[in-house]
Formats: structure tokens, C-alpha cells, sequence
């Protein structure tokens, strides 16, 4: 793990977060958005909880603890009640979510070391200010920002499933720390709360909705199934209720349907629909974490088959940005989110969270379910809904921006859970592996040769490559992978999917 803090230390500030504008926040300049940093915080104690090593905690404790500031909570310093525009709910429960990690690896006593708050503490201090931004309007959900007189309609008025999302997580780790009920009651009130306005029956979920018209946007993201499922397991295991498991299954049929195609985690429909979101976009992290999770909750073979089946092959997919060092972040051209030297951090959080995952289910005894890329293909199908908004009313530039005036139509238009529209099985169909070895080539030369092979600046994913415990097993799986491809050659194109961006329906 050494040469990955190294690399944060060569990038971070003095907040305990990696560098995020170096030029006064101006477009162009961004590199790693401060939320981001809990990411990378959350990997590492996952990483010490999974691995056993240590040598390295006081240091990731410093840096919680710089973020921390003293203050028993994310805020840098604001009070609790009081309107703040640069700390959002969703960039706090991204820390929170970390300290909650951190008393799952440490115990629900540990304090963290510089500042002597309790993970815990840190973790329901958090949810708790998040929660104080739940109110009536859309009969519930939990806003964004963080000022309800913002004159930035995103800050004042949009509810994010992200955020709501954010804190059920929250909310099942801490019932699985303490057996606290009410955070349970909580939990299962946000998620009585998505169900009814933003997720359609089959499980599509939009990406929020505006509190004064309490209409949908159309945008989808798979971050948002990913955190949901976690939560779902993270609930079953604290209570053992087998209604969490459900839904976490239920969860987890919707991720195959709208981001993995030949079994490899590779869509992103708003993302590929509009070409609008970062590069990398940085979202699939959550998927692999959430996958591991149910992993360890699922007792059904087949199930867990399906699921190591779509980490291994999304593994021998990811590696290919990688070189020999196992440095895996590419040059990007001149924009915003890459580090001074012209890479971006998202690849190498995407390449650390998936070898996380990987290393949990081979503890979790994956390693004994066979590599099965016939097991199931199921194409990726758009969603079987019409949410009553246009695309372009929902555009950052033509609505949150300049707040246009919507039509009494669609400003009367509530989401709709649409009703006869069943979970797809995922046994519905199977593709050869012939197929599944063609999915998993190297699409393009260019992605390859971004990478400059003689730049081992962190060598970041070599942490745990260099670890018995995950490098082993993951060579293992693609050797056997490989192996039971029946010799097909990796250097198929892969096949166009589908894009199963909403169908969007401005007519009613």
C-alpha cells in the first residue's frame, strides 16, 4: 500500500483530501472534487478490515481526522442549522459513509486517532444533519444542498436520490453496530419514499426530484443502485429480516438489466446518451462495493455464481487500462478532473474498488464457485416507464440554471411506480463464451496507449496486486477464466449495446 499513499501525498491539501482546484474553482481546474476523497478513504478501511494490515492506520487517521477539523462532524465548522452552499448533504454523507466503514472495520468504539470523536459518532452526528433537510414537500425525501434560499435552484429545491440513498446506507451500519431501531425506521421511511416517487416497479430509479413541481428527472446512474444495494444487505445482516434480501436481489436484477452487458459492468445510460458526464465518470466503484456485499448475503450458488461472475469478467476488462506496474491511470486531454500531470484518479478508485471487491468474496470462499461466463447474458433494456418531463426541461443549462417556468402539465405530473412490469430473471439467457471472451477485448488501441508506460508515479494498484491475498486470487480467477474461454483469442471487438437511456414522453 505504500506506493498508493505515497501518491496521495505528492496530490492532497491540508483539509486531508486530495488536491481539488487549482485555480480558484474555475472550470478547467478541477481535479478530485473533495467528496471524492471519502471514496478513497472508504476503499482504504475497507482494505485494513479485509486484509488485517494496519501499518498504515495512523496515517489514514490523520488525514480523517485534518478533514474532521475538531468539529465532531464534516461541516468545516458550520453549525448545524445553519445554510452553508459549499458542504452538500450528498458531499457529507460521502464522509460519513467513510467513518461508518471505519467503525465496521475498527468497532463501534474506536475512536479516530487526532481527533477523538468515535467513527461512530462521526457517522450519526452526520446522518442526523442530513436528516434535518427532510420535509413534507413531495410528501418526503431528504434535499441536496444544504440552503432552502439559495438562489441556485439545484441547492434550494432538488431532492437526490444520491443523498437519500446516502443515508440508508448510513442508517444500516449503524443498526448493524448498535441495534438502534430508530435508525431503522428511518431507513425503511427514505426507502418508502423512493419507491413511491422515484423508482419504477422494475427498479429503474431517476436522479431526483425538484420539490416545487415533485416531477422525476430523467437521468439515470448506476452510483444510485450500487449504494441502495449495499444498504439492502448491510439491513439484512443487522436484522436478518429476509425482506431486505428480497429487495437487494430485486436491486441487483435491475443492475444487470441496465449497466452490464456480456456480464461486464460497462454502461452508464445518461453517461453514454449524452456524452455529458466526467472522464472517467466515476460511478462504478459503488456497483463492485455493493456486489461484494450481496455476495456475502446471498446463499443461493447460482446467485453467488452470477455475481462473481460479473466481478471477475468487469476484473479482466478493467486491468486492460493497466500496465506492467499495474499503474492504470490514463493521460487525458485539457479539461477539468485529471491531477497536474495530465491523469485522472477516477481509474485507479475504479481499479482499487474492484480488486477490493475481489478480495472480499475469495474471503467470502468465491474461489470455490466455478468461473461461468454462460451462466446468463442479459441485455441491457431501457427503462418500461414515462415520466411526465422533457428532456431539455431537465437539462442543467435550460432548467437548473435559468429556472424556467415548467407547464402546468408537467408541473402537476407526479412519478408513477408503472405496475405489471417484473423483475427479469437472471436465468433468461445465456450467451457463449466465445461471446463473453470477444465482450472482454481490448475495444479500442487508444485506451492502451494513454497510458504512458514508463510513468509508475504511484503505482497504485500494485498495493494490492503485491498482496497475497487479493493478488493471488485474482490471477487465479483469470488464468482459470481464461482457461475455460476454450482458447477464444481476447482481441474480439466487443459488441454494440443498447442504449437504455429513458424514453422520455412529453406529450401527457
Amino acid at each position: 500500500m505504500l506506493p498508493l499513499k505515497q501518491f496521495f501525498d505528492a496530490n492532497k491539501q491540508s483539509s486531508g483530501a486530495w488536491i481539488d482546484n487549482t485555480c480558484g474553482y474555475q472550470t478547467g481546474c478541477w481535479i478530485v472534487q473533495w467528496h471524492e476523497s471519502a471514496i478513497y478513504w472508504t476503499l482504504w478501511y475497507q482494505y485494513t478490515q479485509w486484509s488485517g494490515d494496519t501499518q498504515y492506520l495512523y496515517w489514514m487517521e490523520s488525514n480523517m481526522a485534518a478533514s474532521v477539523g475538531g468539529h465532531g462532524d464534516f461541516l468545516g465548522g458550520y453549525g448545524r442549522y445553519e445554510a452553508e452552499s459549499t458542504r452538500w448533504n450528498d458531499d457529507i454523507s460521502w464522509w460519513a459513509i467513510a467513518a461508518a466503514d471505519g467503525a465496521v472495520a475498527l468497532g463501534k468504539d474506536a475512536i479516530l486517532t487526532g481527533d477523538g470523536h468515535t467513527y461512530l459518532s462521526l457517522a450519526s452526528t452526520t446522518f442526523d444533519e442530513v436528516w434535518d433537510h427532510w420535509d413534507t414537500a413531495c410528501n418526503g425525501g431528504i434535499y441536496w444542498g444544504r440552503d432552502r434560499h439559495s438562489t441556485s435552484n439545484q441547492v434550494a429545491f432538488l431532492k437526490s436520490t444520491i443523498t437519500n440513498a446516502q443515508l440508508m446506507e448510513i442508517a444500516a451500519k449503524i443498526v448493524l453496530l448498535t441495534g438502534d431501531a430508530g435508525y431503522k425506521t428511518k431507513f425503511d421511511q427514505i426507502y418508502a419514499w423512493i419507491t413511491s416517487v422515484i423508482m419504477t416497479a422494475d427498479y429503474y430509479v431517476a436522479d431526483g426530484v425538484d420539490s416545487r413541481y415533485c416531477a422525476p428527472m430523467p437521468q439515470i446512474y448506476s452510483y444510485h443502485l450500487g449504494v441502495l444495494l449495499t444498504a439492502h444487505v448491510t439491513m439484512y445482516k443487522a436484522t436478518s429480516d429476509p425482506h431486505y434480501l428480497t429487495e437487494a436481489t430485486n436491486l441487483y436484477n435491475s443492475i444487470l438489466r441496465q449497466f452490464v452487458s456480456y456480464n461486464v459492468i460497462s454502461i452508464e445510460p445518461s453517461c453514454d446518451a449524452t456524452g455529458a458526464c466526467k472522464t472517467p465518470n466515476g460511478f462504478w466503484w459503488s456497483l463492485y462495493k455493493g456486489l461484494s456485499a450481496f455476495y456475502s448475503a446471498a446463499s443461493d450458488l447460482s446467485l453467488k455464481s452470477s455475481i462473481a461472475t460479473v466481478l471477475r469478467a468487469s476484473a479482466l476488462k478493467n486491468i486492460q487500462l493497466c500496465n506492467a506496474q499495474w499503474y492504470c491511470m490514463r493521460y487525458l486531454p485539457n479539461g477539468d478532473f485529471k491531477l497536474p500531470d495530465g491523469t485522472n484518479v477516477r481509474d485507479q478508485f475504479e481499479t482499487v474498488a474492484l480488486l477490493n471487491a475481489l478480495a472480499f468474496i475469495t474471503l467470502d470462499g468465491a474461489d470455490a464457485i466455478p468461473f461461468n461466463p454462460d451462466y446468463q447474458m442479459i441485455s441491457p433494456t431501457p427503462a418500461t416507464t414515462s415520466w411526465n418531463v422533457s428532456a431539455a426541461m431537465w437539462s442543467q443549462t435550460s432548467y437548473w440554471e435559468t429556472g424556467a417556468t415548467k407547464t402546468a402539465a408537467t408541473g402537476t405530473a407526479r412519478a408513477t411506480r408503472q405496475a405489471g412490469s417484473a423483475a427479469t430473471s437472471m436465468l433468461a439467457t445465456s450467451v457463449t463464451a466465445s461471446t463473453v471472451s470477444g465482450a472482454l477485448s481490448n475495444d479500442t488501441a487508444t485506451e492502451a496507449e494513454a497510458i504512458a508506460p514508463g510513468r509508475v508515479v504511484g503505482a497504485v494498484i500494485g498495493v494490492l496486486a503485491a498482496l497475497a491475498i487479493i493478488g493471488a486470487a485474482m490471477f487465479r480467477w483469470l488464468r482459470k477464466g481464461n482457461a475455460e474461454d476454450k482458447g477464444v483469442a481476447m482481441d474480439v471487438p466487443a459488441p454494440e449495446a443498447e442504449s437504455p437511456f429513458l424514453t422520455l414522453d412529453s406529450t401527457n
